[in-house]
């Protein structure tokens, strides 16, 4: 979900297989059914107020339908609409907007209509630290609790608890939690709820990435040293594999770092030959990966085009996409469905969200109806079951 948002979508797909604890399956362009119900897209809108696109996805291209209530506002005409996640059952949706000019922002929620797609505003929780600007949002999987990422010196994590009935939001207890003085830039969560990830950058051109214990009330436990890991480029995305062996940071620049993940204390492992590149890849600003750990996807700016890897057992990456697939332009986000079965793309300038289905190899081949129209500037972008 980022942006950075793709930890939560595991979820349950009966096709008569499953496979390494995530459900799922892919197969040949358009005969790989898919457990995606609704998409939506953040559309940031800067010279106005930003609003939410939503679709309905066809399970059987990934083609996008515009829902006939779309869109829905966010925030107020001085907000700036910057990140968005949901659970992993799709119940929830959460967006985090910066004020602008004045100082401050907050987290606006939605309620989703199983049937309709229809977002039900949940209320707005104003940002506990002051003069907080949010740069990230991460929603637990389970739902238990939102991750709001504030950058500064030192950068912090609020966390909101979540009621499970209505979707408003609490502070947890000791928020916010800070991480010391880090420029910190992205956050992702362990699919298990164990441990948030936030990348920072670093002066010089690397960065780190933190390594923080969840505890069971969802709760940060940074009352211990913060593990971390330095990282060759900076971070400005992380994804999460399901089965939680990895993490892979994007940098903008023009390659993806992968680190191994210790099943028992979340530490990060560089891999070698870190980064990965390939020809055509300018400015990857998002990572995703697929529900099966198979393979990560990269959204290139300046390049207008995806890129796709295959996972190795060592958490090594072999471009699957040689050249990258065009989208539009401009791609700043990336989301999978709960199956692995497509890909969709939000595109800032063109403003479109582009669909693609996975293949059995992590190529991707554009839907049968490849792109839908979304509002001014689109920054973020979920899919749900």
């Amino acid at each position: 979900m980022r942006i950075r948002l793709l930890a939560s979508w595991c979820a349950l797909l009966l096709v008569g297989l499953a496979a390494l604890g995530c459900k799922g399956f892919f197969t040949d362009v358009n005969t790989t059914p898919g457990t995606i119900r609704f998409v939506y897209v953040l559309n940031q809108n800067p010279s106005g107020i930003g609003s939410i696109s939503g679709y309905l996805a066809d399970a059987s291209t990934g083609a996008l339908a515009t829902l006939t209530n779309s869109p829905t506002g966010v925030g107020t005409l001085t907000s700036l609409p910057n990140s968005m996640s949901s659970d992993a059952a799709g119940k929830f949706l959460f967006v985090s907007s910066q004020n602008v000019p004045a100082p401050g922002g907050g987290v606006n929620g939605f309620l989703i209509n199983g049937t309709t797609g229809a977002l039900a505003s949940v209320g707005a929780t104003t940002a506990t630290a002051a003069g907080a600007t949010p740069a990230a949002l991460f929603v637990d999987p389970a739902a238990r609790a939102v991750y709001v990422l504030e950058p500064g010196s030192p950068s912090k994590v609020e966390g909101f608890a979540i009621n499970s009935s209505t979707g408003a939001l609490s502070a947890l207890t000791g928020s916010p939690f800070s991480l010391g003085n880090v420029n910190a830039t992205s956050l992702a969560e362990d699919p298990s709820g164990r441990f948030l990830f936030v990348g920072a950058n670093v002066s010089g051109g690397t960065g780190q990435i933190l390594t923080v214990p969840i505890n069971s009330d969802a709760t940060l436990n940074v009352t211990t040293p913060i593990a971390s890991v330095n990282t060759p480029t900076p971070v400005v995305s992380l994804a999460v594999t399901p089965s939680a062996r990895f993490v892979f940071a994007a940098d903008g620049v023009q390659g993806v770092s992968a680190f191994s993940v210790s099943s028992t204390s979340g530490a990060l492992t560089l891999v070698g030959s870190s980064p990965f590149t390939t020809a055509g890849m300018l400015a990857p600003v998002s990572v995703a990966v697929d529900t099966q750990s198979r393979f990560i996807f990269t959204a290139n700016r300046d390049s207008n085009s995806v890129s796709g890897f295959t996972i190795g057992a060592s958490g090594a990456l072999t471009a699957a996409t040689v050249p990258p697939v065009t989208a539009g332009t401009k791609p700043l986000a990336l989301a999978g469905d709960p199956s692995g079965a497509f890909l969709f793309v939000a595109n800032n300038t063109s403003n479109t969200v582009s669909s693609f289905v996975i293949l059995g190899n992590g190529t991707l081949s554009a839907s049968s109806t490849p792109t839908a129209n979304t509002g001014t500037g689109p920054v973020a972008v979920v899919a749900v079951p």
